[in-house]
């Protein structure tokens, strides 16, 4: 049984469900787990024992990561991580994009993704999609040495700053980095941890964003498996507006659900945390501040 997971596979035995079925992949760089059954819900993702998706909510997540940015349109779309493929998932949903880039570094991840059968189920076969470019690299190497103004939308489904290899994801040279590959009014969107459990962490990440584009949207929602989830929508554009394309046939955000994700609650705002200060190469801020606020993640 996996260790983390004892206390929970209990709790469901004395419910009356079985033993969930679980799969670890081969992967050389982290602990992954596919969770089958648990509780009756089709599939989670762990990574080094830590929840990544849900099938129960995952839509809720990416939805609001991805079609925000895309209303707009994009020809071509820069995704860092999300190797389980929903992220590309949500994107094929646009006939007029053409091309997809997939930058992850576990290729045991994105193998499952193209071939397992509950990650083929939960992200509809996306990677086998044609417009779809897989690449297995370190994205701080990657993404500097490309061409500028290749892509019109980045979507940054990044693990969080929890140790300093992944700090650097989240510091202003490298978020720099991303936006010279965007296109004149390109928009870049990433997930930013927990405003809740860790509004300091949320809004370092959104100062720092800033620091490399003029207008910077802090978007909130609650996913019923993280609890409440931050990410950030940025655009070149001062009067960039986030929308939704019609006909989408989502099975969550409406455009009153964005509307909603705008706005911070009173308790969270960022007024109350003026000590918080963008993060670099030189000054990871990002990363003291997570292990502060989620000391239990590295235990």
């Amino acid at each position: 049984m996996v260790d983390y997971l004892k206390a929970e596979i209990a709790h469901a035995r004395e419910l009356g469900f079985a033993d969930p079925t679980i799969t670890r992949l081969g992967s050389a760089l982290q602990r992954v787990e596919l969770v089958e059954g648990l509780k009756g819900i089709d599939l989670r993702v762990y990574l080094d024992g830590e929840i990544q998706c849900s099938s129960d909510d995952e839509y809720r997540y990416h939805e609001l990561l991805v079609h925000p940015a895309m209303a707009l349109g994009a020809r071509r779309v820069l995704v860092l991580g999300g190797g389980t493929g929903n992220v590309v998932r949500e994107l094929v949903r646009y006939p007029d994009l053409e091309q997809i880039v997939l930058v992850d570094p576990d290729e045991a991840i994105t193998a499952a993704a193209a071939t397992h059968p509950a990650l083929l189920k939960l992200n509809g076969g996306a990677l086998l999609d044609d417009r779809v470019e897989v690449v297995h690299a370190d994205a701080t190497r990657w993404v500097p040495a490309q061409p500028p103004g290749g892509f019109d939308v980045a979507v940054l489904d990044l693990p969080d700053p929890a140790l300093p290899e992944l700090a650097g994801l989240y510091s202003a040279e490298f978020l720099g980095a991303v936006t010279r590959l965007l296109v004149p009014g390109g928009r870049m969107v990433a997930q930013a941890c927990s405003p809740w459990l860790a509004p300091r962490v949320f809004w370092c990440e959104v100062a720092t964003v800033r620091l490399v584009r003029p207008r910077v949207i802090p978007l909130w929602t609650h996913v019923p498996s993280f609890g409440e989830w931050g990410f950030h929508l940025s655009s070149d554009d001062p009067a960039f507006v986030p929308g939704l394309r019609e006909g989408l046939a989502l099975r969550w955000l409406t455009p009153q659900a964005l509307e909603a994700s705008m706005v911070v609650p009173a308790d969270r705002r960022e007024e109350l945390y003026p000590d918080v200060r963008p993060s670099t190469e030189a000054d990871p801020v990002v990363l003291e501040l997570f292990r502060q606020s989620l000391p239990w993640v590295l235990s």
